[in-house]
Formats: structure tokens, sequence, C-alpha cells
């Protein structure tokens, strides 16, 4: 019998929520609780899941960044470094330089962006945004420059892909997974589609001395907003949970032809393969066991996105999906008795 079987729902078609609950692996099995279909008001504190605590470290942590005021001659005798295809950056200043349109439209996306966020606190506590802050008022080469955020000493800040490298316990990895969930919560909610969610463009910070990881996400090139949200909401889940990208042949390359590639040590392949997948990265760090990931988290952003579709407003069904989850991390490391 299939996991899922299709129906209507509007417009869509979606996963039957009432398909089995049970999901059997090659070693053990995983009960995975139902997403909830529910019309009741969510509430504003959930199990699992702090508004106000994500705001306060976000906080906090913002005291550290280093404020930079910077002149038309500082900018003038910068010295960058090579920061992909469309910019290059100075870490020291945290100054990015648009060597091509496409960065600059990134710039321009970032400052709207900033302003989105200006009435939406959750929004703004998650997002490290591009922006003109600290820069002169008339620059040179005006539309060149962005400023990023960067933190003093007391602050420690890495990509997720370099956090996953260096190990983490089991309390460490529910805590990214339970954020990466909640950042997914936090854009469906204020209708921003990120589009590109991949471990490089996933940061994590740190207070020196202390365990507590604040995820924070940066590069909106991608971004839709609004009415264009409307079209892609579920881009951010399907990517996720079901590894899906922007396109089908997008999908295919990274999940068919890319393995096979990497492991032939095909460099161009190997990039691709180690900064995708960061939900499956996450757990991955701490699997002890051979419990396969792969189909219950497929089938949790399945039963994530039919809950959606059958009530737009039910943000609770996020916190069913972090459960399920955080569950499946235990078993992963090993803790759940069969």
């Amino acid at each position: 019998m299939p996991l899922f079987s299709s129906k209507t729902v509007g417009s869509y078609t979606t996963a039957d929520i009432s398909a089995p609950d049970r999901i059997t692996t090659s070693s053990s099995s995983l009960e995975l609780k139902k997403i909830k279909h529910t019309s009741e008001k969510p509430k504003v504190s959930m199990p699992g899941y702090s508004l106000t605590a994500t705001r306060k470290l976000s906080h906090k942590i913002e005291l550290h960044r280093k404020q930079v005021r910077l002149s038309n001659e500082d900018l003038s005798s910068m010295t960058f470094l090579d920061g992909g295809v469309n910019k290059d950056k100075n870490l020291d200043s945290g100054v990015l330089y648009a060597k091509t349109k496409t960065g600059q439209q990134d710039f321009t996306k970032e400052e709207g962006l900033e302003l989105y966020c200006e009435d939406k606190p959750d929004l703004k506590s998650i997002v490290s945004l591009q922006t003109k802050e600290g820069l002169p008022e008339d620059p040179v080469q005006s539309g060149k420059y962005a400023t990023f955020a960067v933190y003093n000493n007391g602050i420690k800040t890495s990509m997720l892909s370099d956090v996953l490298s260096s190990g983490l316990s089991i309390e460490q990895c529910q805590s990214l997974a339970r954020q990466l969930v909640d950042i997914l919560r936090t854009l469906y909610v204020n209708k921003v589609s990120h589009n590109d969610l991949h471990k490089e463009n996933i940061l994590v910070l740190q207070e020196k001395d202390q365990n507590t990881m604040l995820m924070k996400i940066i590069d909106f090139g991608r971004a839709q907003t609004d009415k264009g949200f409307e079209k892609v909401k579920f881009k951010d889940i399907d990517y996720v949970f079901c590894c899906k990208g922007n396109s089908a042949l997008e999908t295919v390359a990274r999940n068919v032809l890319v393995p096979p590639l990497a492991s032939m040590h095909y460099k161009p392949a190997v990039a691709i393969k180690q900064k995708h997948r960061p939900l499956h990265s996450i757990i991955k760090t701490c699997r002890n066991t051979n419990t396969n990931i792969e189909t219950p988290l497929n089938t949790i952003g399945m039963q994530l996105k039919g809950a959606l579709m059958m009530n737009p407003d039910n943000v609770r069904a996020f916190d069913d999906a972090k459960e399920a989850v955080c569950q499946l991390i235990s078993q992963a490391f090993g803790n759940v008795e069969q």
C-alpha cells in the first residue's frame, strides 16, 4: 500500500493525511504523529517554539555587532576577497562589492526585504541582510556596495556546513533541527519564500563559552514575498524535507546526477553534494544507527504540506513536523527503544 494516496484540495493535489502513520525502515519502525488539521487560532507560545526567546537571543547577539562607519576613501582603498560569482567581500569590515549586475540586484532586493521586515520582529530575528548600514551617504560607484553583519570576539559565526563538520551532540542536533523548522514556519507566516536554503546560506551564531546556537539565514537573491510568495509558498518545505530543487531539472541534477559524480571525486559535484540537504545533514551528524531518514523526512514534509493545503492558517502543523523530526533524530542516535 502506498504511503500516500492523492486527493484534490481546492486547486491542489495533496497527500492523503489519513495514510498510514507507521513508516517501516530497513532497521526499525518510526511512529510518526499525524499532523493535526485544526481551525483553532494558534497559540503565541507553542511547545518547543518561543518567538520571544528567539527575539531575545537575536537581540543579545546583535549587541556584539561591530559598528562600522565607512568613508569613500575607505571603500576605494579596501581589499576584497573572492566571495562568489557575483560579489567579493571584505570580512574585517563586513563589506560586499557587487562585480556583476546580478550582485547589484541582490543588494536592491535585500534592501527591500529590510523594509519588509520592519514591522515583523519574528522575521527580523532570523534573517541577516545585506544593507547600506555604515556606508557613506553618497558612496563611490553607487549601488555596488553593501554591508553585512560582523561581530566582535564575543560571537562565533559559522556556516551550517562548518558547524556540522565539527561534530555535534544529539541535543545540539535537535536544537538546530528545531530551529530550521521554526525558520520555515516564520518564513511561511510572514509570506517569504527563500528558495535557496542550502547550508552555506544558513549561519550559526554562538556566544563565546555558551552552548546556545542561533540560526540566521542569508542571501535572498531568489526570495519571493507577498504576491510572489503565493506561487512558491511550499518551495522551502519541499527543499528542506523532500530535497526538491526550484525545477525538475534541478531536482534530478542534485539527487540523481550529483551523487555518483561526487563518489568519483568530481569536485563540482562534491561541492554541490556538501552544500544541499541541510536537515538531512543535521540528522546524519549524530546518526549512530543505519536508520533510514530519507523516507521519514519526505513523509513529514508531505504531511506538513498537506496540513497547510487543508488549512493555510494551521501553523501548529510545523510543531507536529518538528516533533516528528526530533523523534527521528532520537531513533537515528539510537535513543528509541525498539
